[in-house]
This record gives C-alpha cells, structure tokens and sequence, in this order.
C-alpha cells in the first residue's frame, strides 16, 4: 500500500519533510504520524492511513512533495489490504454510478427543457401539430455544428467557445462560479467528459499556477539571471523552506500591487513604561503572562482602530470596491528560527488586557514551536511588528496585503525634552512608531489622524479608558 501527501488545506499544493518519525521496518498503527512536514505557514505531522509496518520511505528529510505523491509503502496487517481495496473499489463503483446517474438526469432535464421551449415557440406561432417536426429540423444542424465545435476543440484547447456545451451538475456550476473559474476551460474527468468539483479545483491551481510565472513572483520585470558568483569565491546553496517562500512571495507581491505611504511620529512612553511596572506583578498572578510593552500597545492599537475603521479596511482592485471589517483582529509578526510568522489575536478590542497579555504569550510560543495552524494566520485587519528588542528606531513596514496598514514599533530611547512649565529640559522616554499604509484606500490626512490618536493614546492611557476625545479626530 502507498502512502501519499494528503489534502493540507486550501491553496497548499506542496510541502518540505522535516523529518521522518518512525524507521523502515517499524510497525505502525492507523493515524500514528510516521512524518512530519512543513507548508509555507506550519508544521504538521502526516499518518499512517491504516496499520501495518513502514516497507520503505520513498522521500528524505528536506525533500518537497506535492499532493499526491508517494511519500512510503506500507505492509498492511494481513485481512487490512483485502478490506481496503474491497473498499476503495465498491467506493469507486459507487462514484461512477453516481456520476453517471446524476449525468443521466441533467441530460433529461436539459431536454425537458428543449421540449418546454419547442412548445414555446410553437404556441406562439399556433402550429401544435408541426412541432414534432420544427423541433426535429432545429435540431439536426444545431447538433452538428456541436459535431464540429467538439472537433476543433480536441484539435486546440484554446479555441474552445463559450457556446459550446459544458456538462457539469448545478452544483459544480456553483462551485465553479464562486471560485471564479470559466467551465469552458475545465476539462472533465467523469463519464462523457462529465466536470467534477476536482476537476474545477485542479484547473483554478493550475491558473493560479500560470498567473504566478507571467507575474514574477510580483515584480513588475521578469528575474533575470545572476552572475556566476563562485567566480569570485567559495558559494553554497541553500533551499528556501516553506515560510521563506511564503514569506518572499507575499511581500513581492504586497510591494508591486500596494501604493505604500509610510509616516513617522514619535510617542512619549514615560506614563506607560511607568503602569507596566506598577500592573507587572497583578497581570502576572491573575493570567500568569507577562505584561510586556507590546501587550499595552496592542490594546491601546485595538480601540483607536475601533474609532477610525477606515484604517482597517481592505481594498478590492478586481470589483473596486472598499471591504470594511465590524471586528478588530490584530496580526503580530514573531521572529521565529524558521522566519518570520504572524499570528492573528481575534478580537482584541473586548480582550482584557491581562486576558490580550496571555493570548499574546500562547500565539508567540505557538509561533516559536511551529504548532500554528493556517487559520491561525487568518483574519487579521492590522498588523503590529516590534523591531524595538533588536534596537531600531524607525523603519519602512511592508503592508501585510490584503490589510490596509501595518505599525511599526522600534526601540524606545531617553531624550532630553524642553519643558515650558519649568524652563529646563527633562529626560522622557521616546517611542519610535512608523505607520505604513495602503494609499488607494487611505489619504495622507486619514492616516496622520489615526497615527496622532494612536500617539494620545499611548502618552495618555487614562484618556483613552475614560474614552475622553483627543485632538486626532475621526
């Protein structure tokens, strides 16, 4: 029996073996993992699909695979490979009967059909009694012609036309429209070229595929080639894993369709370097997390989004429209050892900010460990990246498509602070924050207005709790 990759979720057509967790030879039970792979977001062990023992593997760790292909022979337990084969065929047979029977009825309504409209046609034109033969006469070079569309078609597959016929069930009519696939261009695996589900789900892969190659991975100039560097010296190379790619496409791509307009503003931390310690101890003995700077910010991020939306909002180039969000999930780049991945925290506007600090510290360790899962990285509006841990100031944030802006947070300093009041220079803590936007969605005023709230907000706490307005507007 082989083993082969499975179905990893939506959109993932391949993934690297990280390593192999049982040897050749070893006895295995049903759904024990005998890999463990990584997709461009996750690791994820992949089982055994029945009991047996492991014959041989046919990938190495650092291979990638594709869907569907072999990944170990499996020696079933003995009774186990007879079941499943009896299985899988009676499944088969049951698919074909199936699909031929649901063929069968689409063929009878379509010719009900046919009929209701010769009745039509004739009624209006008062001759009941020629309508045997009318319909006849129609449809004789009207099937014809269906003769030589189908032969020109199998001669070249781009130059089917929309008017020839497509034999699918409604459902995959549905499906097909939804995903936003032409039926013209599918081809058809089932009974009389008869279109599936699957087969709409391979050809909306394989256009994404070819729309992937003409875009560059998002550059607007093809790659070209690069010089022979061992020429110069000792070179090696090394295979980009799954969160690399990911990681190099998105942003290639955030970078080509996103107009970014990035503005930098600096906020006084003094009054909120001062509540982190005094809450410290408190968040920690009632959530156990730690209450750390980027906490606060998140939650003090969260509820100015709450009064400016537009900045959370998605733009729709395909249908040009602007898709705004009721909810606030905040997305949080981790630096891993793998690369760099970012969590979504659900609704952080209603978290707590002890309940925010312990989601925070679960994600990030998640993150750490490679036990996030896709839809973990789902559903964020804005996003927050502190580079400030690793020293820098301000930075350039690349916009994490499809959200409409993402923050910037770098290393607070002390800087000398002309007081009026005094007449002298007094010594505050200084806050880096560096606002990248989508320019199609917000104007330069908009996205100064939500920067100078934010700014309020975080010299300001108390304002912000007794939801008292700032100077920021909305």
């Amino acid at each position: 029996m082989k083993l082969t990759l499975p179905e990893l979720g939506e959109d993932i057509e391949e993934a690297t073996v990280l390593r192999l967790l049982v040897s050749e030879g070893d006895e295995v039970e049903n759904d024990q993992g005998i890999l463990e792979v990584e997709t461009d977001k996750a690791s994820l062990e992949v089982p055994a699909s029945s009991a047996g023992v492991i014959e041989k593997f046919s990938v190495a760790e650092g291979d990638t695979v594709k869907v569907g292909q072999e990944l170990a022979e499996l020696r079933e337990k003995e009774g186990g490979g007879e079941e499943s084969d009896e299985s899988e065929d009676s499944a088969e047979k049951a698919n074909e009967e199936k699909e031929a029977k649901s063929a069968e009825r689409d063929e009878e309504e379509d010719e009900d059909q046919e009929e209701d409209s010769g009745q039509g046609d004739a009624g209006d034109q008062d001759a009941e009694e020629e309508k045997p033969a009318s319909k006849k006469e129609s449809s004789e070079p009207e099937s014809s012609e269906q003769e030589k569309g189908k032969s020109s078609t199998s001669e070249n597959e781009e130059t089917k036309s929309p008017s020839l016929p497509v034999f699918a069930s409604p459902s995959v009519r549905a499906f097909a429209r939804e995903i936003g696939v032409d039926l013209v261009h599918v081809e058809g695996s089932g009974p009389g070229g008869r279109i599936s589900k699957t087969d709409v789900t391979r050809a909306a892969r394989e256009l994404r595929s070819q729309e992937r190659g003409k875009a560059g991975a998002g550059s607007a100039w093809p790659p070209g080639p690069l010089p022979d560097f061992s020429r110069w010296g000792e070179t090696e190379r090394v295979s980009l894993s799954g969160i690399r790619k990911a990681t190099a496409d998105s942003m290639s791509r955030a970078w080509a369709n996103v107009p970014h307009v990035t503005l930098f503003e600096k906020a006084e931390v003094t009054a909120l370097e001062e509540a982190r310690e005094r809450y410290r101890d408190s968040v920690e003995s009632v959530s156990g997390a730690k209450l750390t700077v980027t906490a606060m910010l998140l939650k003090i991020v969260a509820t100015v989004i709450g009064r400016h939306p537009r900045i959370a909002a998605s733009f729709d180039s395909k249908h040009g429209e602007v898709v705004r969000k009721s909810y606030v999930h905040l997305g949080v780049a981790v630096d891993t050892e793998k690369g760099l991945l970012v969590p979504v925290l659900r609704d952080a506007d209603q978290l707590g900010l002890a309940e925010l600090a312990k989601e925070l510290g679960k994600l990030a360790e998640q993150a750490r460990e490679g036990t996030l899962k896709r839809e973990d990285m789902q559903g964020g509006v804005f996003t927050v990246t502190n580079l400030g841990g690793l020293g820098t100031g301000f930075f350039t944030p690349i916009v994490n498509e499809p959200e409409g802006a993402i923050l910037g947070v770098g290393r607070a300093e002390t800087e000398p602070i002309y007081d009026v009041e005094s007449g002298s220079f007094q010594p505050r803590q200084r806050l880096p924050l560096s606002l990248s936007f989508d320019h199609r969605l917000i104007d330069g005023a908009d996205g100064a207005r939500f920067l100078h709230a934010l700014v309020e907000a975080i010299e300001d706490p108390i304002r912000l709790a007794l939801e008292v307005p700032g100077t920021g507007g909305n």
